[in-house]
C-alpha cells in the first residue's frame, strides 16, 4: 500500500523536531489528538417512509511548536510551529472521503532586547484529499509572509512601527495562489509634555483573480492626555469587486473628542462626513453630536445630569432624481441614587425629542418622556434582589408608533438557603412598541407588543453530586392595530415554555460525569405547536497527561402532528500534550 505524502511529511518533521530540540537552546511543545464521531439521523415526510442516514468521522492530528534562542540571548529569538491533520469519513450509501491539512508558521526576531527592532515571519497551509469533509479541502494552498520594524522613541525622533506583509490564497477552479492581499501599516508615536500622540497610515490591496480588486487607505490620529482623548479618522475604499448594493467607492472622515474638565464634568463631541458611490449614483451624509455628563455626590447619594444634541443631513443623486433629508434630536436625563439601609434606591427621568424630514423611513417628529424607579437588595452571599419599573409616554405620528404609553417592569431574586443550595427567580412585564420596516411602502411601521416572562431555578450540592434545574415561561401578545407589516401578517409566538435539568458528578479530581436533559414547548398562532427535546451525557477521564472524553447527544423535534425528526451522535476524543 502506497504511503500518503502528507503522512510521510508529518513523520519527517516530527523526527527533525525531536532531534534538534535538545541543542537548539529552546523547547518544543506539542499535542497529539485522535477523535472519532458517529451520527445518525431519522426523519419521515408526512405519509412517507422513514429515512435513516448515518455518518462516521475519524480525525488524527499532531501539532508542534518551538521557541528558543538558538544563536544566544543577544542575537535572535526564533519561534516555529506546525500542525498536521488527517481525516477519514464514511457517510450515506457507502460513500467515503479523506483529507489532509498541513499548516506552519515561523517567526525570526533579531536583537531581542526591550523591543525587537526587526522581525520576519511566514505561515501557510496546504490541503489535499477527496473533499467534502474539510472546509479547506479543494481550495488549494495558502501562504503569508512579511516583516516588521520597531524603533523606540529617541530624544529627537519619534517611535516608529512599520509592518508589511503579503498573503496568497487559492480558490477552486483557479490557478493556485492567484488571490493576493498586500498590507502596509506605518505608525509614528511619541509623548510630549504629558500629551500622547500616535499617527497611523494604512494601505491595503486585495486582488481576487477573475472577480475584481479592493483598494483601501486610511489615516488615524490619536491624541490623549489625562484630561482628554481625541480621535481623527480618514479613509477611502475603491472597488471593482462586486459587493452587495453595488457600492464601488466610499470615503469617510470623522472626529471625536472627550474632555474631562473636572472630576464631576465631562463633555463629548463627534463629527462625521461620508460619501458613497455606486455607478452613476452618489450619496452624502453629514452628522454632528455633542453631549455632557455631570456627576456629583449629594448627601449619602449621588446626582447625575446628562444631555445631548445631534443633527444630520443626507443627499443622494442618481438617474432616478435627487433626494434630501435632515434630522435632529435633543435629549436630557437626571438620576439620583442612594443607599437606604440594606437597600439601594434610585430614580431617573428623561426627555427626548427627534425629528426627521426623510423621504424614506420614520418621517415626522416624536417626543418621549420616561421615568424609572429601581430598588435593590444586596444581600451578599446570602442573596440579592432587584426591581425596576419604567414608564414611557410617547407623542409621535402613526408612522413612528403613534401616541402611546409603555410599561416595562422587571424583578430578579436570588436566595441562598444554605451554603449548598440556591434559588433564583425572575419576573418581567413588557408593554412596548417596536418599529419594523415595511418594504412594500418604503416606510416604518409599529408593532405593539405585550409580554410576560418568568423563570425559576435551583442548584445544590450533595456530596460529589451537583444537581440543578430551571423552568422558564414567556407569554406574548401582539396588537397590530391595523398597522402594515412586511409581507402580510407575522407569525406570532403566543408562549414559550422551557425546562432544563442537569447533574454533575465528580467522584475524584481525574474523573467527571455530566448529564443534561432539556425541553421546549412553543405555541404559535395559526400554526402547529413546536416541541423540542434533547439530552446529553459526557464523561471525562484524565490519566496523567492523557485526557479521554466520551460524549453522547440526542435531539427530537416535532411540529404539530407531523412525524418527528430524531438525531443522535457519539463522540470520543483522546488528547495528550507533551514537552521536549
Amino acid at each position: 500500500m502506497r504511503e500518503e505524502p502528507l503522512r510521510a511529511t508529518t513523520r519527517a518533521l516530527a523526527g527533525l523536531a525531536l532531534a534538534a530540540a535538545g541543542s537548539a537552546r529552546g523547547g518544543v511543545t506539542g499535542n497529539v489528538e485522535v477523535q472519532a464521531q458517529a451520527t445518525q439521523n431519522v426523519s419521515q415526510a408526512p405519509g412517507g417512509p422513514s429515512q435513516v442516514t448515518a455518518g462516521a468521522l475519524l480525525l488524527e492530528s499532531l501539532s508542534l511548536h518551538y521557541a528558543g534562542l538558538p544563536f544566544g540571548p543577544a542575537v535572535a529569538v526564533v519561534a516555529a510551529g506546525g500542525s498536521f491533520s488527517h481525516v477519514d469519513g464514511w457517510y450515506g450509501r457507502g460513500l467515503q472521503a479523506s483529507g489532509q491539512v498541513v499548516s506552519f508558521d515561523a517567526s525570526l526576531g533579531f536583537l531581542p532586547r526591550r523591543a525587537v527592532p526587526l522581525r520576519l515571519y511566514a505561515g501557510g497551509s496546504y490541503a489535499s484529499g477527496t473533499g467534502g469533509l474539510l472546509a479547506r479541502s479543494g481550495a488549494g494552498p495558502s501562504l503569508l509572509y512579511g516583516g516588521s520594524v520597531n524603533l523606540e522613541p529617541g530624544r529627537i525622533a519619534p517611535g516608529l512601527r512599520l509592518d508589511a506583509s503579503e498573503s496568497r490564497s487559492s480558490r477552486p477552479g483557479l490557478e493556485r495562489l492567484s488571490d493576493v492581499q498586500r498590507r502596509l501599516v506605518a505608525t509614528a508615536y511619541d509623548t510630549w509634555r504629558g500629551q500622547s500622540l500616535q499617527l497611523t497610515a494604512r494601505v491595503d490591496t486585495d486582488h481576487r483573480q477573475g472577480a475584481g480588486d479592493i483598494r483601501s487607505r486610511g489615516l488615524t490620529l490619536l491624541w490623549s492626555s489625562p484630561f482628554h482623548q481625541t480621535t481623527v479618522l480618514a479613509s477611502e475604499v475603491r472597488r471593482t469587486l462586486a459587493v452587495l448594493g453595488g457600492i464601488t467607492s466610499d470615503r469617510q472622515a470623522s472626529a471625536s473628542s472627550e474632555q474631562r474638565w473636572s472630576p464631576t464634568l465631562a463633555t463629548q463631541q463627534a463629527l462625521r462626513l461620508s460619501e458613497a458611490g455606486a455607478g452613476s449614483s452618489t450619496g452624502r451624509l453629514g452628522e454632528g453630536r455633542a453631549s455632557f455628563t455631570w456627576h456629583r455626590g449629594l448627601g449619602a447619594g449621588a446626582l447625575t445630569f446628562s444631555g445631548g444634541a445631534s443633527a444630520g443631513s443626507t443627499r443622494s443623486t442618481g438617474p432616478g432624481g435627487d433626494g434630501r433629508g435632515e434630522s435632529w434630536a435633543v435629549n436630557g436625563r437626571a438620576a439620583y441614587g442612594r443607599p437606604l439601609g440594606p437597600l439601594t434606591a434610585s430614580v431617573a427621568a428623561g426627555a427626548a425629542t427627534s425629528a426627521c424630514a426623510c423621504r424614506f423611513g420614520t418621517d415626522g417628529q416624536s417626543t418621549l418622556l420616561d421615568a424609572t424607579a429601581s430598588l435593590g437588595l444586596q444581600g451578599g452571599a446570602r442573596g440579592a434582589a432587584q426591581a425596576d419599573y419604567t414608564l414611557v409616554r410617547a407623542l409621535a405620528p402613526l408612522a413612528r408608533g403613534g401616541d402611546r404609553l409603555e410599561n416595562h417592569a422587571r424583578l430578579f431574586g436570588r436566595l441562598a438557603l444554605t451554603e449548598l443550595a440556591q434559588l433564583t427567580s425572575t419576573l418581567a412585564w413588557d408593554d412596548g412598541v417596536r418599529e419594523l420596516l415595511d418594504i412594500t411602502r418604503g416606510r416604518a411601521t409599529s408593532l405593539h407588543e405585550r409580554a410576560l416572562s418568568g423563570s425559576l431555578g435551583a442548584a445544590t450540592r450533595l456530596g460529589h453530586l451537583y444537581p440543578s434545574a430551571e423552568v422558564r415561561h414567556a407569554r406574548n401578545a401582539v396588537v397590530t392595530d391595523g398597522s402594515l407589516f412586511v409581507a402580510g401578517r407575522p407569525t406570532l409566538v403566543r408562549s414559550v415554555t422551557s425546562a432544563l435539568a442537569g447533574l454533575t458528578w465528580s467522584p475524584r479530581e481525574t474523573l467527571g460525569l455530566q448529564g443534561q436533559v432539556q425541553g421546549a414547548w412553543t405555541q404559535l398562532q395559526e400554526s402547529p405547536d413546536l416541541t423540542s427535546l434533547g439530552a446529553s451525557l459526557a464523561l471525562t477521564w484524565r490519566l496523567g497527561r492523557l485526557t479521554a472524553s466520551l460524549q453522547y447527544q440526542a435531539a427530537r423535534n416535532r411540529q404539530g402532528d407531523d412525524p418527528a425528526t430524531f438525531q443522535q451522535s457519539i463522540r470520543a476524543v483522546l488528547t495528550r500534550p507533551f514537552e521536549l
